[in-house]
This record gives structure tokens, C-alpha cells and sequence, in this order.
């Protein structure tokens, strides 16, 4: 057996080393699956990399400083992304920072960093899938007092590059998790239903109509969402429960939602599902405001989970595992408008940390809410930050987000009640 060992060691490396003998590819130069004609190296995929991550700088860069000059002189590989789309990205970072100006609100600084999810290159295309993790340090010298000092993002891109010239040059920019897609699950989809036309959107840039300081935020330590102690909330045959639930006064904690806002915004939390890659039908703003408004001392409302009057979450897997209310942005729309535990207002800037913003972002269509956020804080002017998922968000100011918005966009605030049932 030994012999047998010996030679076959030998002839394996005579073979190796005979004259014409071929030494196997790395992985590294190896075709990708994708494309079997061109290499997927780290020499392509640091360059993708660079030319987006400098695109996106040039865009907050204007945001910031307002000299796209510079912005470019320091991002010199943004002029690898198509000429047009640079230019679009300029003027809407100048109109955005000039629209903020005009509101007391700016940045004096950003740090933004991709990081690689996939990347695929076929013939002369290459798509890269990453992720965007931005910062912005707002400028608190020309803000009022109680302004946060920066806002956090977490966006999802798919950038698509053609090859010209032996040059790779940026042709598009797709946002994967952008707010505003249909709420559902991946299980199953959800009809849309009409809003409720006896509902008058709020004024979004109307000042508040007294002074309001931000609520002081306590988060010395993380808030866990409570588990419902009860797994029967609905039959699957769609018939509701026979025996209503009555359920007695409770009195609403705003700390609690803020601090749950705060540490779970960016990272969800892992004790509930999470609904941002659930297809056509995902996005997980709902889910992310429900589990905040549980946290803040909501109870739930049990029964079939395809009443838009009930409510609840059921940490068990089997389904259905929650009702439409929790996690789509129409149901719960049309929970809290028919049951007594929030009030419509007219002003979006009258709201305070906690509440609540529905926003139909097409009401030409008459389908409904599509996005849900939480107000995060509220600074001495009135200023409003907005806090959400799909994309994960903190921070961001109201301004900021109704400027990136179409101009048709409606928004309905929400002020949570003291008490409720």
C-alpha cells in the first residue's frame, strides 16, 4: 500500500512538472459563474466600488457645502459616472440644501461608506449590489437648541456600470429600499384599500402653532419589546374570534417609544420578523412604528388578521403571524383612524417625539398610505426628525424628506393619546 502511495505521488508530479502541463487558475482569476468570458477581480470590484462610493460623496459633499467644484475636485472619480446623472444629483443636492437653508437646518460635515453585497459581470455590464451607511453632522451653530447632532441612513443600491473605451462607467443607480413600495408579506399579498376621504392631510410646512421643546431622551438602558403572553389571536378559516376582547384603559409611555426608536432604527430588532426583503410585497416601516407603539404600552387588539380593527404580533412562526394592521401601511392607517388611540392635527410640526406619519406618496391612485414613520425628535424651532425602516433611518429631518418627495405627496400626523383602549 505504501508503494502504491509512493509512485502514484511521483507520476502526479512528474505529470505536473512535464513540459505543457497546466497549473490550476486561482479563484481570484478564475471566470465568474455569471460570465465565463471575464474575470470578476479585486482589482474590478475596488474599482466599481470606488467610482460609487465617490458618486455619492460628490451628492452629500453639495448637500453640505454647496460648491460642486469641490465636490468634484475631491471625488475624482465621479466623473466615471455618466455625465447626466452626476448632474442631476448635483442640482438636487443644491435645491435640497438650499431648501433646508431657508429652515435653519444644515450639515457641517458627512462620512459615507459602501459596502459590498454582491457583484456580477457579463460581457461588458457589471452590476454591483451594496449598501450605504451615511452619516450627517448637522450644524448646530445655525440650529435651534434641541437639535439632534447628526442623522443616520442605511440604503440599499444597485449600481449597473458598462464597459467603454476599456473604462467602466456608472450608468444607473437604483435604490432597492426605498420607502414608498407596497406593504405586505412575502406569504401573502395584501389588497390595497381606498383612504378614508373624510381625513384632511396635514399642512407639512405650516410652523407649529406653539413653542415646543423636544421630550429629554433616557437611553442608559435598551428597551426589549414585551412579548404577548397569549398565542390564540386568530383563526385561519377567516372568521374573526366569537368572543371580543375587552380591553381596559391604559396610559401611553413616550420615553419608551423614543427609546425603543433609538436603539432598534438601525439595527431591528431580532426578536420580531423583519419584512425588508420580502419581495414586491416588502418593506418593514409598519412593523418597526407597531413594535414602538408596543413598546410605548399599546395593547393589542385580537381577532382575524385581515380586520383592519384588530391588532397584534404573534412571536410563534406559525401563520399567519401577525395581523395586516401591524405591518402594512393602510391597515394601520385605518386602525388607528377607527379606534380611539391617536388624533389627526393639522400640522405636521405640532407633533412631538413618538407620534406618528402616514404618508401616500401617490393619492392620484387612490390606493392608500404606502409609508409609516416615527417622529424621533423635535428640536426648540419646530423642526421635526423623522425616524423609519425601509431604509433604516434616524434623524432625518421632515424637511429633508418631503423635499426628496413628489410634490403630490400627502402626509396625515398622527398624535398619540395619553390614554386609550
Amino acid at each position: 500500500m505504501k508503494k502504491l502511495t509512493f509512485f502514484s505521488t511521483v507520476l502526479f508530479l512528474f505529470l505536473l512538472l512535464a513540459p505543457g502541463s497546466v497549473m490550476p487558475q486561482s479563484n481570484q482569476n478564475r471566470p465568474s459563474q455569471n460570465n465565463p468570458n471575464r474575470p470578476v477581480s479585486g482589482d474590478i470590484e475596488t474599482e466599481l466600488l470606488g467610482i460609487a462610493e465617490s458618486t455619492l460623496r460628490v451628492e452629500h459633499d453639495v448637500v453640505v457645502n454647496n460648491d460642486p467644484s469641490s465636490a468634484r475636485r475631491r471625488n475624482p472619480n465621479a466623473a466615471r459616472a455618466r455625465q447626466a446623472n452626476i448632474e442631476r444629483r448635483i442640482e438636487r443636492a443644491r435645491g435640497l440644501h438650499s431648501f433646508l437653508r431657508g429652515r435653519k437646518v444644515g450639515f457641517r460635515d458627512f462620512q459615507t461608506r459602501l459596502e459590498i453585497k454582491n457583484l456580477s459581470v457579463e460581457g461588458n455590464v457589471a452590476i454591483l449590489d451594496a449598501v450605504e451607511y451615511t452619516s450627517k453632522f448637522y450644524d448646530l451653530s445655525i440650529m435651534a437648541a434641541g437639535s439632534p447632532e447628526q442623522s443616520e441612513e442605511i440604503i440599499e443600491h444597485r449600481f449597473t456600470f458598462n464597459l467603454q473605451n476599456n473604462q467602466w462607467e456608472l450608468v444607473s443607480d437604483e435604490i432597492l429600499n426605498a420607502p414608498g413600495s407596497i406593504q405586505g408579506t412575502s406569504e401573502e399579498a395584501i389588497p390595497s384599500v381606498s383612504p378614508n376621504l373624510d381625513v384632511t392631510p396635514s399642512d407639512p410646512l405650516a410652523p407649529p402653532t406653539s413653542p415646543q421643546s423636544s421630550l429629554p431622551l433616557v437611553l442608559s438602558s435598551p428597551v426589549k419589546a414585551s412579548r404577548l403572553e397569549s398565542k390564540d389571536y386568530s383563526r385561519l378559516d377567516g372568521e374573526s374570534n366569537n368572543s371580543p376582547v375587552l380591553l381596559s384603559q391604559a396610559s401611553l409611555n413616550r420615553q419608551a417609544i423614543v427609546q425603543y426608536i433609538y436603539y432598534y432604527a438601525l439595527t431591528p430588532n431580532r426578536d420580531y420578523r423583519n419584512f425588508e426583503n420580502a419581495g414586491v410585497q416588502g418593506g418593514d416601516c409598519t412593523n418597526f412604528v407597531s413594535q414602538a407603539l408596543k413598546a410605548g404600552g399599546w395593547p393589542s387588539v385580537q381577532g382575524w388578521y385581515r380586520s383592519d380593527t384588530n391588532w397584534w404580533y404573534d412571536f410563534s412562526f406559525v401563520q399567519p403571524g401577525q395581523s395586516w394592521t401591524w405591518i402594512n401601511a393602510n391597515y394601520f392607517f385605518n386602525f388607528i383612524l377607527n379606534r380611539p388611540r391617536a388624533r389627526t392635527i393639522g400640522r405636521v410640526a405640532d407633533l412631538v417625539p413618538g407620534d406618528v406619519i402616514s404618508v401616500d406618496f401617490d393619492p392620484q391612485n387612490n390606493n392608500g398610505m404606502d409609508h409609516t414613520m416615527l417622529v424621533s425628535k423635535k428640536s426648540n424651532d419646530g423642526t421635526i426628525y423623522l425616524a423609519y425602516h425601509t431604509n433604516n433611518t434616524i434623524d432625518k429631518t421632515f424637511y429633508e424628506f418631503y423635499n426628496n418627495s413628489s410634490s403630490s405627496t400627502k402626509y396625515y400626523a398622527w398624535n398619540l393619546l395619553p390614554n386609550y383602549n
